[in-house]
């Protein structure tokens, strides 16, 4: 239904499948603290007398002319520029933009400022095409106006948001080519990510370029599937050229120093007096040891925001914590701390910032850090109070909370409510790693120690669902206890048995979950069919016959956990009779995503390959409808399954490898090293006598736990692997008979 009311230029794209990308790493991350975007629509500028000299960067500018003349004839490009901060990356999406000739131009900026604001980042980047929303279909200018906050709407999945990106790129690209630049990758929210990086990986041929840029510390884990143009250090040669004026010992004294960072070199020079210019003093009073680059970079801004005067300091720290770029914004919470708008002249002279009429931005994100870090706490505290009171309305709700909770020095109930309300309303818009940062920082705002644990456990929880299963682990380890209402003892529980299945041990996460169930069940047996769905699949992940056993007598009439246990003890006419009845029950619209996927498992056991195809299929569906990225390595690996039991290859081969993906940006090693397997099979499958890539490689230098589970694996690895280099695969069959179906199980070693 969506497909024929989107673009035919989009079309193509949003039903290509998932098809593998170039990877690589993808750096980590940075404590987040808000987003501020600047953005930006118009013509690109061709080469002329003005156009920006870039130094030692040639390579670097013939790929971008390049793919720029390729947009003019249709062809659309997406790359992501990655290195350490002043590297140089602003410096050629700056280049991009002035060679965009005939071209228009998109921008967005992301800063540490309120990362956690769900959407805010994509919201800058198309606000100057939102008269276009009206041409995009219905439900999909429908999620986007909803994220956006223009209307009470309800976002049903996240697959919409990012065809609605997708489609909104192609009508910005219907006249004329366009480019799309986004700095600062890292610091941009989560969801405005996962949006952007689902839409550049998907274009075609609508004469799109998407150029992103990151630190290497980025944690944005979409960005390994984007093709990567890694930046490092410039020669001496260019860096001397870029030093000039100085005498020749300082000179080389700072490009010693700067280790071939530009904006190090150019910013270093800066903080010199005359007289070390000149080389009559040490050039400057810095520690003998070596130190990173970025931290010098942030002394030397500091340095000269200290000169400036203190009312045009107290202006740069407001709008170093505002998260809109919005001129009107700062001056209003300026007014409200005593200052006009006069005291930024000193800033605007020394090219700290740029000012139009309505926007305010800075010219590098490390100025806007100096800018905040700088300020005392008192002055932090202040802004962010006087923006909490110029932001009022609905429509700033979230930045209004964000602002009071950067505020406060103690517990607030009442700023926590807030926060559990921003929360609540980035999980409705499937944000969940967005929702799971707004839960936490309410519970540290809380003083009851029950709300407390509840907000935590709903961190945790949404963190799961978000795949950020190491930031689930440490919000668990925050939680107090013990936890006296049983309801939240059978949440946590679950959340714990998630972070012990994916860094410990499968039938420890299976033994917690059956314990929990025993002690809760006569005061909540709302929560006994969760925890021990929950617990046969920890068990059956553990490969552990008689947990699952030991399980399933808890309560036999269960049909989750009976199927197995009658499996398991010789009981197939029953087990088939109860596998029916779950896969119907599996099938309903309302059905939890363990339900199917466990479902689907059973169905796959017993060789029913088309059932256990259909329940997988709805599963994937489920978690990219409701954001669960967490589960979505799981539920394509059981698709990938079943397609390759029916002989469709091409598409087992499709979503393994997506799986696979998924399950490395998540740092899921366990379900990684199964997937690698999979692949195995699926080359020898095809008679593929070399080694297929890199993956086996990434299996043996991927160290397993000395766990029963990580034994297991490595068996499936080196069978999967072997069998691939001879081409051959051998499976065992046993098949029996129902009426209307044939069932063949296939014996795996090592299981």
């Amino acid at each position: 239904m969506i497909a024929a009311a989107v673009p035919a230029s989009a079309a193509r794209k949003i039903f290509s499948g998932s098809a593998a990308a170039p990877e690589a790493g993808t750096p980590g991350s940075q404590t987040p603290r808000r987003i501020v975007a600047i953005m930006m629509l118009g013509c690109g500028r061709g080469r002329g007398p003005g156009e920006r000299v870039v130094q030692g960067r040639a390579k670097e500018q013939c790929h971008i002319r390049r793919i720029l003349a390729d947009a003019h004839r249709g062809e659309s490009n997406c790359r992501l520029l990655h290195g350490e901060a002043g590297i140089g990356k602003t410096t050629l999406l700056e280049y991009a933009a002035e060679r965009a000739e005939g071209m228009s131009v998109l921008r967005v900026e992301g800063i540490e400022s309120e990362m956690e604001l769900a959407f805010g980042g994509l919201h800058q980047l198309f606000l100057p095409v939102l008269d276009r929303l009206d041409l995009l279909p219905p439900p999909q200018a429908g999620a986007l106006r909803a994220v956006f906050g223009l209307s009470d709407e309800t976002v049903r999945d996240r697959l919409t948001i990012g065809l609605a990106a997708l489609s909104l790129l192609s009508e910005a690209a219907a006249e004329k080519p366009l480019l799309c630049v986004v700095d600062d990758l890292q610091w941009l929210d989560q969801p405005s990510v996962d949006a952007l990086v689902f839409a550049a990986r998907r274009l075609r041929a609508e004469g799109v370029v998407m150029l992103f840029a990151t630190r290497e510390t980025s944690s944005a884990s979409g960005t390994k599937a984007l093709p990567h143009v890694p930046l490092t250090g410039v020669d001496r040669q260019s860096a001397a050229s870029l030093l000039p004026g100085l005498a020749p010992p300082v000179t080389e004294w700072i490009i010693d120093q700067a280790q071939g960072n530009p904006l190090a070199l150019q910013e270093l020079a800066a903080a010199l007096t005359p007289a070390q210019r000149a080389g009559q003093l040490a050039p400057l009073t810095l520690p003998e040891e070596q130190s990173a680059p970025p931290s010098r970079l942030q002394d030397a801004f500091a340095e000269q925001i200290r000169r400036l005067p203190d009312a045009t300091q107290r202006m740069l720290t407001v709008a170093a914590a505002d998260d809109t770029g919005d001129l009107p914004t700062v001056l209003a919470a300026v007014a409200r701390l005593g200052g006009e708008v006069r005291d930024l002249e000193p800033a605007e002279r020394a090219e700290l910032i740029f000012v139009s009429a309505l926007r305010l931005r800075f010219r590098h994100p490390l100025i806007r850090f100096a800018a905040y870090q700088c300020a005392p706490l008192a002055r932090r505290l202040a802004v962010h109070q006087a923006l909490a009171a110029v932001l009022d309305g609905h429509r700033h709700a979230h930045r209004r909370a964000w602002h009071l909770a950067a505020a406060a020095t103690g517990p607030d109930e009442q700023v926590a409510g807030e926060l559990e309300r921003v929360a609540e309303w980035a999980g409705s818009r499937q944000a969940m790693a967005s929702a799971s940062a707004a839960y936490e920082r309410a519970a540290h705002l809380t003083a009851d120690t029950s709300r407390r644990a509840r907000r935590l456990i709903n961190a945790a929880q949404k963190a799961s669902e978000a795949g950020q299963d190491k930031r689930c682990r440490a919000l668990t380890e925050q939680v107090p206890l013990p936890l006296l209402d049983p309801g939240m003892a059978a949440d946590f529980t679950r959340v714990r048995s998630v972070v012990e299945l994916g860094y410990g041990s499968p039938g420890q996460a299976a033994r917690l979950l059956a314990e929990c169930t025993d002690a809760v069940s006569v005061g909540r047996p709302d929560k006994i069919a969760p925890l021990l769905t929950d617990a046969i699949h920890a068990a059956f992940s553990a490969g552990d016959a008689a947990l699952m056993v030991e399980i399933a007598v808890r309560t036999p009439c269960l049909p989750v956990v009976a199927t197995p246990a009658k499996l398991l003890t010789g009981d197939i006419p029953g087990a088939l009779r109860t596998l029916d009845d779950h896969v119907e029950a599996a099938r309903f619209a309302g059905s939890g995503l363990m339900d199917r996927l466990m479902a689907g498992i059973y169905c796959h056991l017993v060789a029913d390959h088309e059932s256990a195809h259909e329940l997988a299929a709805a599963a994937v569906t489920h978690c990219r409808e409701q954001g669960i990225g967490g589960w979505l390595p799981t539920t394509l690996h059981l698709l990938a399954q079943a397609e390759l039991a029916r002989g469709r290859h091409d598409d087992a081969h499709a979503h393994a490898a997506e799986a696979l993906r998924l399950a490395q940006a998540y740092d899921l090693d366990h379900r990684a090293a199964h997937l690698r397997a999979l692949l195995a099979v699926l080359a020898a499958v095809r008679g593929r006598r070399n080694r297929p890539g890199n993956w086996p490689a990434w299996h043996w230098n991927t160290p397993a736990p000395a766990t029963s589970d990580g034994a297991r694996r490595m068996r499936c690895g080196r069978w999967a692997c072997s069998t691939s280099a001879s081409g051959v695969l051998r499976l065992r069959s046993n098949t029996w008979k129902r009426p209307g179906r044939r069932r063949v199980t296939p014996s795996w070693p090592g299981t």
